[in-house]
């Protein structure tokens, strides 16, 4: 089967999707999308009064809404919300777990958690979802970090954009879950978008 790509389309960026037991039937339910260094970041967040722990996580993470990132980290299967302290600590856990794997710092990881609200993350589980994918990290793995970020979608969503700017070729790649998640205020969609 040949290997398909999107979101490391853009020069620079890498991919890949684990599972870890938080989707039944052994389904890939972890993504890290990275870049080969630091790259310039910019998040927008639900508007929704009631945030999970990986929400309070990005906005530490970059409090103006941008800054620089090395990646991300997105389980599906767990939102790690209304988890309190111990959901806090658990992203954190995930960032720290993510920045090993990539030989960054933990500031320089954004986390995302989708899926069943209310529970706490397995997180030794999720520990070894991160050393698999960590292990996997590539140009041909998008596929599997696309399966792994999805929740109630019934197909994977993708896109890719070639244009010109200032005389230079740019490439815009994105990946999405989401089921009618975008309202209210974007709910529990997740996007992640890279370009060069």
């Amino acid at each position: 089967m040949a290997k398909t790509r999107h979101i490391t389309t853009p020069k620079g960026f890498v991919a890949a999707g684990a599972a870890c037991g938080l989707k039944a039937g052994g389904k890939k339910d972890l993504a890290i999308i990275a870049g080969r260094r630091d790259a310039a970041a910019a998040i927008v967040t639900t508007q929704n009064q009631v945030v999970g722990a990986a929400i309070t996580w990005c906005r530490k993470v970059l409090p103006q809404g941008h800054g620089r990132v090395r990646g991300i980290v997105i389980n599906a299967g767990n939102a790690n919300t209304c988890t309190g302290r111990r959901g806090e600590r658990d992203a954190a856990r995930m960032a720290a777990a993510t920045a090993k794997q990539l030989g960054t710092s933990v500031e320089k990881i954004l986390v995302a958690s989708t899926g069943v609200i209310g529970e706490t993350l397995p997180i030794a589980e999720i520990r070894n979802g991160i050393a698999a994918a960590g292990g996997k990290l590539g140009k041909g793995n998008d596929r599997a970090a696309l399966e792994a970020i999805m929740t109630t979608d019934t197909v994977e969503k993708s896109a890719i954009a070639k244009i010109r700017v200032g005389g230079r070729p740019v490439t815009v790649a994105g990946v999405v879950k989401g089921s009618g998640m975008i309202g209210p205020n974007m709910a529990t969609m997740i996007a992640v978008l890279t370009t060069d």
